[in-house]
C-alpha cells in the first residue's frame, strides 16, 4: 500500500462507527504482528543456516528458544 492509499484507508476507517473501527483497527494490529513474526522466523532460519548459537537467534529475533529450537529440528 503507498502513502495516499494508506492515507485514504486511514480515513475511511475514521469515518466508520467507532466499534467498526475498533474491528477493523484489531484485524490490522493481528496482521502486522503475524508479518513481523514470519520475517524472524525467515531471519531465524538464515541464521540457523550459519551456524549461530540457538540462545544468539533468541535473543536477536525475539522468538522464544523453544520457537528456535522447533525451527532447528525441521
Amino acid at each position: 500500500m503507498n502513502e495516499e492509499e494508506e492515507r485514504q484507508f486511514k480515513e475511511e476507517v475514521h469515518a466508520m462507527n467507532p466499534k467498526e473501527s475498533e474491528k477493523i483497527m484489531e484485524i490490522i494490529t493481528s496482521y502486522e504482528k503475524k508479518g513481523m513474526e514470519l520475517k524472524s522466523i525467515e531471519v531465524a532460519r538464515r541464521m540457523l543456516e550459519k551456524n549461530m548459537s540457538l540462545d544468539e537467534i533468541a535473543e536477536i529475533t525475539g522468538l522464544s528458544l523453544e520457537k528456535v529450537e522447533s525451527l532447528k529440528r525441521n
